[in-house]
């Protein structure tokens, strides 16, 4: 986190125009970043690889829900797909887990 935090200024410059720049720029610092690629990727299996928790057997993609709050805490994934604010409780309750207030 401390390196995507002192890459703010790139960040802004370089996606600021972008379309979707949100969803994209932390998985390009890492991969940009040789240490943290290795550390991080697996570039033989790309649903291990992206680092996202998506669940395409229950939605296109599914939308996660409170219930599911315990195998997302708990999973090796770094991001994921999909929120919506319909069921936003799941996501506050992930932020509220890392970041006390």
């Amino acid at each position: 986190m401390a390196y995507i935090l002192d890459k703010e200024k790139e960040v802004l410059s370089e996606y600021k125009w972008s379309l979707c720049g949100d969803e994209i720029f932390i998985q390009s610092l890492v991969w940009n970043n040789p240490v943290l690629r290795s550390r991080l990727y697996c570039v033989s299996n790309e649903m291990k690889g992206c680092l996202r928790a998506i669940d395409w057997n229950r939605g296109a993609p599914y939308t996660w829900q409170i219930e599911d709050y315990e195998m997302l805490i708990h999973s090796d994934k770094l991001f994921a797909r999909k929120f919506d604010e319909q069921h936003i409780d799941v996501a506050e309750k992930i932020r509220d887990t890392f970041i006390r207030r």
